[in-house]
């Protein structure tokens, strides 16, 4: 059977209307065109179509009911709009604010009509109801409620007394007054008006809106309005405006009932899937840090793009079938990224929200904020990236409907203080021609001011006029500087320009900047030398007998050590080495490793040094490519091939200790000098090294009485100290051991000397030392430790990378940030894209250096050059430091408790300089002032207190170790025990502490030694396990967790033993399981436990002051006297001078938890644990031995106590004394 749809479409096809004509099926169709068969279809279905055209009529007026906007009573509770609801929050959440304030000025010359301005200005707000609303709570929610009509008095400011120029003043100052002023949205009138005479016939008009009563389409409209009262006042006509329908609350009442969760969520589908993964903060570099609340200061910097270049543009953007605004807004969305290194961009745009007809003539805040996400991928061209932002653009549109602040909320974006969520750039497009303000019989003229608020980090409004295109680009002052703002236009300009010729340039190569500067490095001059060596025997001649090395037990004068190495320089030509032969210079100590190095350059050869053989393979390889090793005595028996014993003294004196000559040895300025063979092409020239030479003299500012220290970590990476030091006729003061450094600076009164901040971190601060000059490698995150030294020291921060040597340097000054400095060569190093385009000054790039090839390399650091023409890392690739870590790290350093800190994935681990007691309130103090500082959304997720950072060779810190102990306790901390399991009895309770001595004697001692043989490991830790086990046995618990310290050759050793043990696994797995897991713990000897309890604690729900019950510490015997207070339950004190004769030590004892003979038999267990008998029993069967033994033991004592009561029934006499 046919439908009445199905009929109702066969007869559109045959060209028939049918329709309702009152209760009356009626049709029009062409005559004759009315097929019979068609005819008997309708008449025989008539009541069935005409019920389905009556239901069609229903739906249709009832939606048209829905849409309808009618005036709601104003008595009631009347809502808010989405927007509304947001401004007023944010009003709410800074206690009243200007940024949402609309200001505009007119200057009037020629007669006005005061009363008139008055009549038009009161009729306005008696027509448009939302300016004479108010925001209050009523039962716990916001509502709006309109005042009953009251005349505001028009304020008059009589500047005719004053000069012109101080009107002018005058003028301004009242301009920003206005434009700044506060409204209190529970009792002002949202527009706000005042009239500044300068004479009779000159005046200047000020109006102030707030922004949830108007919008710039308000704005227009009341200029408008406003110009048609005034005329109507001034000829005398009455109000020529028609009624409105409808007020603004009326909309806001069908606002919020029409767009129900049901229409919101079929819109928020398409945002939600568009928006994933999106970035909800642009990249873009800062000037000045972002604060933990905008200030909304602006200014904007304006430019013009000519008509030509505008034509352009709009061709190719005809070309692809997108309007001007997609054209512009995609080229902005590229500036943005490229500027910031990321092909992923959020950017915000205003529509004017007027979809409904009947919204049209009213004043309100109707504004709502699209968001559109550009992406692009490698390689991808600006033609592809404009045709999918065309289709996103459509896309947006269709789904404009859901208000910003809705979506906001829908996402669960949060809202921060700091900034507008979702999007912080914004983009405009203005091709409507603006209205001019035009009062009757007056001359209307411009009055200067800018205005000074801007809501967004960066908003641009490009406006089509006569001849081009005006861009405006208004900008936070409080993050960004003019000079970077101007950089950031001249590189749009130049996209434009590029763009408006050729799309199909792949938007990754899109220049940024004008001008191309060669690539090629440029050589300072450096008299007539060839060589580095030549400038050390160019020392001699002047400086022969003074010291030039001192290794503490032996040195050498320059003229020993030019001699020494013109001999052994000879006895290697005589070896079979060859100009140009890489020679390994491995594990040779003191002064001789310095008479290796320069003798391996005399003879022409390239040197590499190595503290340590890597491993056979690694011999063999070096063996197998022809190169030469030269070693130390101790360590040449074991190898064979190239491989050189150092010659002895004896030996050297049959080779002349003469300079070479040039017959033996001739050596050109390319010639190469030093190999790093881990990196790509780490080969140095001599020229290169000339000039690494020359900048570092400068930067150190070395002479000839100068004492050089060289340190055995830092040199890891300061390849070439010791040239410049002898270069300079400095003595070298070589360190053997960093423990002995405060010593020899004060003994060998050393001027000069390079480190890193963690290794400065150790050196005690004071007055007593001869430095004149302090090198610091360029490393985040010790700010306020560089600032403390630099009040006593010269001190300046070095950017050297491996064989690179110098790239920037930076004076350290108390209280200034330290960036990695300027560079000493801009032909040297350049900040650059990866298409080694100039990237321009404010931009992120990446650091380039150039290689031995005059090749530029990529340093892989992602920096910035500022105005200042600093070098500033913005991320650390490599040693996993993202821009928000190095942000965090910047201002953690800058806090006066801080020595050093180092942020993995917002967790913090964190030197303080406070003692240990001390350090929780300092720790809070940091938090504290980090929150006055830092967006919400940048605090970091924990922090861990440290005693000392990881370090790795070079003497930086060890961000691997730090991320592997991150991930370590996610794991760890998810294994943990839950609460009910742990020893509760022995959570610390007061401050109580009784000491009991500990005594292993021989036996146990020697089986304890045979036990750490056996597993291959210290005595130390041996001990460690076995503790812990015998923890375990003596607990009822099946869990455990301790800490032991001091089990490493480090001046902490400390690792975290936890987790639950198998007591039917036999002991020597369990023992085996112990070591392993204080293995990976002592590689994170850093960690604080307090941290861990607190993880635990936010873990589980709990409160404990720590979850470690036991403590083992091996300490000096100095330590044990003054260790007097633990921070566990049961601690263990064991002298670190451990032997097989004996292992003694102290019970610590929090409130008596343990009793004599609790200790007894901790110590027996210890004492069974350690001997090899029971490595095969398991737990629960050493248990057993223990409670038979016990009961054993219980039995024998008992039968003593019988016979001697037995005795007692025997009479027995005496004197009792």
């Amino acid at each position: 059977m046919n439908s009445p749809q199905q009929i109702i479409a066969h007869a559109e096809a045959c060209n028939i209307v049918l329709y309702l004509k009152g209760e009356q099926l009626a049709y029009i169709s062409e005559e004759g065109g009315f097929p019979d068969d068609l005819k008997t279809l309708i008449r025989e279905n008539k009541d069935q179509i005409s019920a389905y055209l009556r239901e069609q009529e229903l739906l249709k007026q009832k939606a048209e009911n829905e849409t309808l906007i009618t005036p709601v009573d104003k008595s009631k509770i009347l809502p808010l709009t989405f927007a509304q609801q947001g401004l007023w929050f944010i009003d709410q959440l800074e206690g009243g604010s200007n940024q949402y304030n609309i200001h505009a000025a007119f200057g009037l010359k020629g007669e006005l009509n005061l009363a008139a301005v008055q009549w038009a200005v009161n009729k306005l707000i008696e027509r448009h109801q939302v300016l004479r609303t108010v925001y209050i709570e009523k039962e716990g929610e916001v509502c709006q409620e309109v005042q009953p009509l009251q005349y505001m008095e028009l304020p008059i400011v009589d500047l005719k007394g004053f000069s012109s120029q101080e009107q002018q003043e005058r003028i301004l100052q009242i301009s920003n007054q206005e434009m700044n002023q506060v409204f209190n949205l529970q009792s002002d009138l949202m527009l706000k008006a005042k009239v500044v005479a300068r004479t009779e016939h000159d005046h200047v008009l000020f109006f102030t809106l707030h922004h949830i009563a108007s919008d710039a389409w308000s704005q227009a409209i009341m200029i408008q309005e406003f110009a048609t009262l005034y005329e109507s006042y001034c000829k005398q006509l009455p109000d020529p405006l028609p009624m409105l329908d409808i007020q603004y609350c009326d909309y806001a009442h069908w606002q919020r009932n029409y767009y129900t969760e049901t229409r919101i969520s079929e819109q928020l589908v398409y945002w939600e899937k568009m928006l994933k993964g999106a970035p909800y903060s642009h990249a873009l570099p800062f000037d000045r840090p972002r604060g933990a609340q905008q200030k909304f200061a602006g200014k904007t910097h304006s430019w013009f793009v000519d008509n030509e270049q505008v034509q352009g543009l709009k061709a190719r953007a005809k070309e692809n079938q997108a309007t001007f605004f997609m054209m512009l807004y995609t080229a902005f969305s590229v500036l943005i990224g490229r500027w910031s290194q990321t092909r992923d961009v959020v950017i915000g745009s205003p529509i004017a929200g007027r979809t409904h007809p009947q919204v049209s003539p009213m004043i309100g805040y109707f504004i709502n904020s699209m968001t559109y996400r550009s992406e692009w991928t490698e390689g991808e061209s600006f033609r592809s990236l404009l045709g999918r932002n065309r289709e996103n653009t459509l896309s947006a549109f269709d789904h404009q409907d859901i208000p910003f602040d809705s979506l906001v909320d829908r996402l669960k974006i949060p809202r921060e203080l700091s900034h507008s969520p979702l999007f912080q750039v914004m983009f405009t497009l203005q091709n409507t021609e603006k209205s001019d303000f035009e009062l009757n019989g007056l001359e209307t003229y411009p009055v200067m001011g800018e205005n000074s608020l801007t809501k967004y980090d960066l908003q641009m409004v490009a406006e089509e006029g006569e001849g081009g295109l005006w861009l405006n680009l208004t900008y936070s002052t409080d993050l960004f500087d003019f000079e970077t703002v101007q950089s950031m236009s001249n590189s749009f300009d130049v996209i434009l320009r590029q763009l408006s010729v050729n799309v199909d340039i792949a938007v990754d190569k899109l220049a940024l900047a004008n001008t191309t500067e060669a690539l090629t490095p440029k050589l300072l001059p450096l008299e007539s030398f060839t060589s580095v060596h030549s400038l050390i025997e160019n020392m001699v001649e002047t400086k022969g007998d003074a010291t030039a090395i001192d290794s503490g037990d032996c040195s050498l004068t320059y003229k020993e050590l030019n001699e020494k190495a013109n001999q052994l320089a000879r006895f290697l030509i005589q070896n079979g080495v060859t100009q140009g032969q890489q020679v390994h210079l491995c594990a040779i100590q003191g002064v001789f490793r310095y008479v290796s190095k320069l003798a391996v350059l005399k003879a022409g050869a390239i040197y590499e040094y190595h503290d340590i053989i890597e491993n056979t393979d690694w011999f063999n390889n070096i063996a197998a490519q022809g190169s030469v090793l030269l070693f130390s005595e101790c360590t040449v028996s074991r190898l064979s091939g190239n491989a050189l014993r150092v010659p002895s003294d004896d030996e050297l004196k049959a080779f002349s200790s003469a300079n070479m000559r040039q017959d033996e040895v001739s050596i050109r300025s390319f010639d190469r000098a030093i190999i790093d063979s881990r990196l790509n092409n780490g080969r140095v020239s001599h020229a290169l090294l000339l000039q690494q030479v020359l900048r570092q003299q400068q930067t150190m500012q070395l002479h000839k009485n100068a004492n050089l220290l060289i340190h055995p970590e830092t040199e890891k990476t300061n390849r070439i100290d010791w040239i410049t030091g002898l270069a300079s006729g400095a003595k070298l003061v070589l360190l053997e051991t960093a423990r002995d450094l405060e010593d020899t600076l004060i003994t060998k009164e050393v001027t000069h000397l390079t480190l890193t901040a963690a290794l400065l971190a150790d050196v005690t601060l004071c007055k007593d030392y001869a430095i004149q000059q302090l090198i610091i490698h360029a490393e985040s995150g010790a700010d306020s430790l560089l600032w403390r030294w630099s009040e006593l020291y010269s001190v300046t921060s070095v950017l050297s990378l491996d064989l690179q040597g110098y790239i920037c340097a930076e004076k350290v000054i108390a209280g200034q940030a330290i960036s990695l400095g300027r560079a000493f060569d801009k032909h040297q190093a350049k900040v650059m894209f990866d298409d080694k385009n100039r990237a321009p000054t404010g931009a992120i790039g990446y650091l380039y250096t150039f290689d031995e090839n005059n090749n530029f390399e990529n340093t892989k650091m992602l920096v910035r050059e500022t105005n200042a023409g600093n070098i500033e890392a913005i991320h650390y690739g490599a040693l996993r430091m993202s821009r928000d870590d190095v942000f965090l790290e910047n201002i953690i350093s800058a806090q006066s408790q801080t020595i050093q800190v180092a942020v993995i994935e917002k967790v913090v681990y964190l030197r303080l300089s406070g003692s240990s007691a001390a350090q929780q309130e300092q720790l809070k103090a940091v938090q504290h002032n980090l929150k006055q500082l830092v967006p919400t959304y940048l605090l970091p997720k924990s922090y861990v207190i440290v005693s000392n950072m990881p370090i790795r060779n070079g003497g930086t810190v060890n961000r691997d170790t730090l991320w592997r102990h991150m991930q370590s306790w996610q794991d760890n901390l998810a294994a943990l025990p839950q609460p009910e399991l742990l020893e509760t009895d022995l959570q610390l309770q007061g401050s109580t502490t009784e000491t009991v001595d500990f005594f292993l004697d021989k036996e146990v001692s020697f089986a304890l030694r045979n036990l750490a043989c056996q597993y291959n490991v210290t005595i130390a830790k041996a001990f460690s396990a076995i503790f812990n086990l015998a923890l375990v046995i003596n607990s009822e618990s099946d869990c455990i967790l301790s800490t032991v310290s001091g089990v490493s050759s480090s001046t902490v050793g400390r690792g975290v033993l936890s987790g639950s043990f198998c007591k039917d696994a036999r002991v020597q797995d369990n023992l085996k399981g112990i070591l392993d897991n204080l293995s990976q713990s002592v590689d994170y000897e850093f960690v604080d436990k307090n941290w861990i309890t607190q993880q635990y604690n936010q873990k589980c729900g709990t409160d404990w002051k720590t979850i470690f019950a036991y403590q083992l510490k091996f300490v000096s015997d100095t330590m044990m006297q003054q260790e007097l207070v633990t921070d566990s339950s049961v601690s263990l004190l064991v002298s670190d001078r451990l032997s097989a004769e004996k292992i003694e030590g102290q019970w610590r004892l929090q409130n008596s938890c343990f009793d004599q003979s609790t200790l007894r038999r901790l110590e027996k267990i210890i004492a069974m644990l350690a001997s090899h008998e029971l490595q095969s029993k398991t737990l629960a069967e050493v248990k057993t031995i223990l409670n038979e033994d016990a009961r054993s033991k219980l039995r024998s004592a008992k039968r003593k106590f019988k016979s001697v009561r037995n005795k007692s029934q025997f009479s027995v006499e005496g004197n009792v004394a």
